[in-house]
């Protein structure tokens, strides 16, 4: 999955480029969100592993890592998207490019309340459901087409994405690579 150009993107961090070489990689993204978004024209893409669905619970890791939760991974991505290139800069210039970007949502393996403890069976504990509404919510109010999603599961997933070329490959163990 990588290459010598391969940045890798780690729980709760997020990265963008305009670089055409750069492959981003997110290894083992399990009930997190991959979030990515990618501008095919200007060949720049942002990547975040988005890992709780509200700063509120910590507000302190949330300033320092804004990208660990879903109400502040996403404004902090688009900032990051945007700085990322000088092909968006000014306002008209950004505007049209939400226009044309592609909107990624990978992971939110499920966790069943069998698996985490038999003797509290009705814990919820799909926190990657509860991220990817939270993430899609932010996509529809930012204006942004609904995202492409591979959502649920019970596996550990490995994403990248190829900014040159927007193409996202997508590892789950004892499967074949799926490409989006």
């Amino acid at each position: 999955m990588s290459n010598s150009n391969t940045v890798p993107v780690y729980a709760a961090t997020g990265r963008a480029t305009d670089s055409e070489e750069v492959e981003f990689s997110a290894e083992q993204v399990g009930f997190g969100v991959c979030l990515i978004v990618h501008d095919a024209q200007i060949h720049a893409s942002a990547i975040a592993h988005v890992l709780m669905p509200d700063s509120s619970s910590n507000t302190t890791f949330a300033r320092k890592n804004p990208f660990g939760f879903s109400n502040t991974a996403f404004p902090a991505l688009m900032e990051s998207l945007r700085g990322a290139s000088r092909n968006y800069a000014g306002d008209e210039a950004w505007t049209e490019a939400k226009k044309r970007l592609k909107v990624y949502l990978i992971g939110a393996s499920e966790i069943t309340s069998a698996q985490a403890s038999a003797t509290e069976p009705n814990i919820d504990l799909n926190i990657g459901k509860l991220v990817a509404n939270r993430l899609r919510d932010l996509i529809k109010t930012e204006g942004l087409e609904p995202p492409i999603e591979a959502l649920g599961g019970a596996s550990i997933r490995d994403v990248s994405i190829r900014n040159g070329t927007g193409k996202i490959l997508i590892e789950v163990p004892g499967q074949p690579e799926k490409t989006l």
